[in-house]
């Protein structure tokens, strides 16, 4: 059992722990968890340039101490990097007086089955918990208000997650890595905020009382076709569909939605957005907005009339801008031909750019265009 001589506290934050043993009671009065309070080994034995006290290790390219309180490192060096992970503690007691858990406190800590965090503490700081590659099953309280990047980061082990307070926002790496999330099955949702999609893909809606959709959710996903957003959401983040290189079509119900320079970042599908006004969109998503604006026009679909003039207004501006996503996408030249919006002079430029794509249809479709003026 580890004794009060293993602690360092002062004014309450408890700065560090240098024990050896497997399961520790945190003394009660400590209010604070300090940052890399259970380092391995403590900070003491690494100088302000970081790792000049240790030796070189002949395995691999970091430096460790291989005989800190006589405990040797695996010869084969595998575990090398325990140094700064106290990969003996097993279990932790953290008493109700605690008010916050610090940036890497219990950072690498790969031994650590379980924690209950008590009632009282508001604050999970950066990386608190992260690759803690042991912990199955952790219980955050109602009392918690803010929990920060990567707080259970690289937590590989993690099945289990009781969060009692259901307002506190999660950020994207929070769980990054934890089974937890993929268990929850296509659609890893938490307190209404869309952390991961872990479906195959093809065409996909996102459910309804989703209010967030957080970064990199959807990233990657190759097979991605289709989204369609409900009206419960309010904000995308970024690079939410980053490199979701299949992506054609996301269809936008909401109206109030706040969608960010790089949320379409290398897609840019078709935007089908009937409540959004062109001027809210990022200047990489407009031509996509008015392609889909065009399909809603072509269906006839009922529009505010301010933003329906919003939208011809600027398609007609910067018809010449469009006209390559015109010849791509029917919908919007059948638009562009049915407003008028094309002179003589116009109507050159776009047969050279049905050529250029070797679009016969679109090329049929203009030269039809060219008997009504």
């Amino acid at each position: 059992m580890e004794s009060d001589q293993d602690f360092t506290i002062e004014e309450g934050v408890l700065l560090e722990y240098d024990g050896l043993d497997r399961d520790v009671v945190i003394p009660e009065g400590v209010k604070k968890i300090g940052e890399y309070a259970f380092l391995f080994p403590p900070r003491d034995f690494v100088d302000d340039d970081g790792f000049d006290e240790y030796e070189e290790c002949h395995h691999c390219d970091c430096y460790c101490e291989p005989d800190w309180r006589g405990l040797e490192l695996d010869p084969d060096c595998i575990e090398c990097d325990s140094f700064v992970k106290n990969t003996y503690l097993t279990s932790i007691t953290i008493p109700g007086s605690v008010r916050m858990i610090d940036r890497y406190a219990f950072y690498g800590c790969a031994g650590l089955k379980s924690v209950v965090i008590p009632e009282g503490v508001t604050e999970i700081g950066e990386y608190a918990f992260g690759d803690c590659t042991g912990l199955q099953s952790v219980v955050i309280p109602k009392s918690i208000k803010t929990i920060y990047e990567g707080a259970f980061w690289g937590c590989t082990s993690l099945t289990n997650v009781t969060l009692l307070n259901s307002e506190v926002s999660i950020d994207f790496e929070t769980f990054k890595d934890a089974p937890w999330l993929k268990n929850m099955g296509d659609f890893a949702v938490v307190n209404q905020i869309l952390l991961q999609y872990n479906g195959d893909g093809g065409d996909v809606v996102i459910p309804a009382g989703v209010r967030s959709i957080i970064y990199y959710a959807f990233s990657d996903n190759k097979g991605l076709q289709s989204v369609t957003i409900p009206e419960s959401v309010t904000e995308i983040e970024d690079s939410v569909f980053r490199d979701c290189t299949g992506l054609k079509c996301v269809t936008i119900m909401g109206r109030g939605l706040k969608i960010s320079r790089s949320t379409f970042e290398d897609s840019r599908p078709i935007l089908v957005a009937p409540h959004i006004p062109i001027q809210n969109f990022v200047t990489e998503d407009k031509p996509g907005a008015c392609a889909g604006f065009s399909k809603l026009y072509q269906e006839k679909a009922e529009l505010d009339e301010e933003i329906r003039a919003g939208y011809l207004k600027y398609i007609k501006d910067r018809k010449k801008e469009l006209y390559p996503l015109a010849v791509r996408h029917k919908e919007l030249l059948r638009l562009m031909l049915a407003e008028k919006m094309l002179s003589r002079k116009d109507v050159d430029i776009l047969l050279a750019e049905c050529d250029n794509q070797n679009n016969a249809a679109a090329k049929a479709a203009v030269q039809d265009y060219i008997n009504t003026l």
